[in-house]
């Protein structure tokens, strides 16, 4: 594991503690919390596109709804987001700081990191370089291969 892999998992670890004392802190039961988060999903579904069309007493009442709601879904959410940080923590991850990647599967931006941060889980197959490897000129750089090869541009927008 590089220098720059150990530095990130270790900040994460100590994010997932300061998360795991923060929900044990909730006093919410975890599945109030989550109903909370699906009936706020079921609000918005319902609302979005209806706003235009909503008149004042539907607006009031989903401000109401809405302000019932606040904040109850925090636990829910601590907890899913605490699961990624958990996987994240026992994958073994890989830092791309050149442009290309040809990897065996796609590149997966772990919970925890920002795909900018160039961050993924460790393909079985991977090479990072600051050379474009694509067919050039009617050669192939990469071989013939068994195996899906998947070329990622990082810089692309």
């Amino acid at each position: 594991m590089s220098n720059f892999i150990a530095t990130e998992k270790a900040i994460l670890k100590i994010e997932a503690d300061a998360l795991r004392i923060k929900i044990e802190n909730n006093p919410m039961p975890l599945a109030e919390s989550e109903a909370a988060c699906l009936a706020v999903a079921a609000l918005l579904s319902h609302a979005i596109g209806d706003v235009e069309n909503m008149t004042d007493a539907e607006k009031e009442s989903f401000r109401k709804e809405w302000s019932a709601l606040a904040g109850k879904g925090e636990k829910a959410t601590d907890t899913r987001t605490l699961e990624g940080y958990e996987r994240t923590l026992s994958l073994d991850l890989v830092h791309c700081p050149h442009r290309y990647v040809v990897a065996s599967d796609c590149l997966e931006s772990p919970a925890g990191f920002h795909p900018d941060t160039r961050v993924f889980v460790q393909p079985t197959i991977m090479i990072n370089t600051s050379f474009d490897v694509r067919m050039n000129e009617n050669k192939h750089l990469i071989p013939n291969s068994n195996v899906t090869l998947y070329f990622t541009d990082l810089e692309a927008k």
